[in-house]
């Protein structure tokens, strides 16, 4: 799997990375629904990952994702800058109009 971002995007992510939460998770949240396939796929910085975790391939940050979150994700998933937040994208359409700022504080 290949978490792909511009220049811009990668300076904006990392100026919302703590410094004490070295990895970046791909998620799928379901939180706050009735059904754990039903939920937005997003993105958090943590500071522990299961062995379990799979490696995701980023240049730039220690990208997991874990087993469960996987099927919920394609091979290539593209992230982009949009000023108020991200929108993560894959070669199948839009994954995530929006993660906002606000959700990295």
């Amino acid at each position: 799997m290949q978490l792909l971002m511009d220049q811009q995007t990668r300076e904006r992510l990392k100026s919302y990375q703590p410094k004490d939460k070295p990895y970046l998770l791909l998620k799928f949240d379901s939180s706050g629904t009735a059904c754990t396939v039903t939920g937005t796929p997003t993105l958090a910085f943590t500071d522990q990952i299961d062995e379990s975790y799979h490696s995701v391939e980023q240049t730039d940050f220690d990208v997991y994702i874990s087993d469960f979150d996987y099927m919920f994700f394609e091979q290539v998933i593209e992230l982009k800058d949009i000023e108020k937040g991200f929108k993560m994208t894959s070669p199948s359409g839009l994954l995530n109009p929006i993660i906002p700022n606000s959700h990295f504080s």
